[in-house]
């Protein structure tokens, strides 16, 4: 599957305008994204403009390098226009997959989750935890 063409949708609002960018593929499936950063709805709209030279061609099952190659071809600088192409991506992933986002993630694999303590102690604590059954922060004792 490639990304055929992105497209940028202004929502105007009286307090700030919405932007939504659609991601087409070469499979027909399509998918939303949204790059709204405040006021800032001219330079987002060419910030996305000036992306689509890196994501044209590219596939849309690996949204993580697709945004790698973004971050560099924006000389280490990422922006709102990049999040709004990646979640597009993530959204093609899962309707790819014929799975609900949420349940995409709910694997059953165990993920660990490393908590370090604040006022420069040495000491961590590890949480195994599955995203179908989150583990309870407080019933292990561990502060918000």
């Amino acid at each position: 599957m490639k990304i055929m063409d992105v497209k940028t949708f202004l929502v105007g609002n009286p307090w700030k305008n919405w932007i939504f960018i659609k991601v087409y593929t070469d499979e027909g499936i399509t998918a939303l994204g949204e790059a709204t950063g405040g006021l800032a709805t001219k330079p987002i709209l060419g910030d996305v403009e000036e992306l689509v030279r890196f994501v044209i061609g590219e596939d849309p099952g690996h949204p993580d390098k697709l945004w790698q190659k973004m971050y560099k071809g924006r000389f280490a600088n990422y922006s709102n226009g990049m999040n709004g192409i990646e979640m597009a991506c993530w959204d093609i992933w899962a309707r790819a997959s014929m799975c609900p986002f949420g349940n995409c993630w709910a694997a059953n694999n165990a993920i660990s989750c490393v908590c370090m303590p604040m006022a420069g102690t040495k000491d961590h604590v590890t949480l195994p935890f599955s995203l179908r059954k989150p583990v309870s922060w407080l019933s292990k004792g561990i502060p918000r």
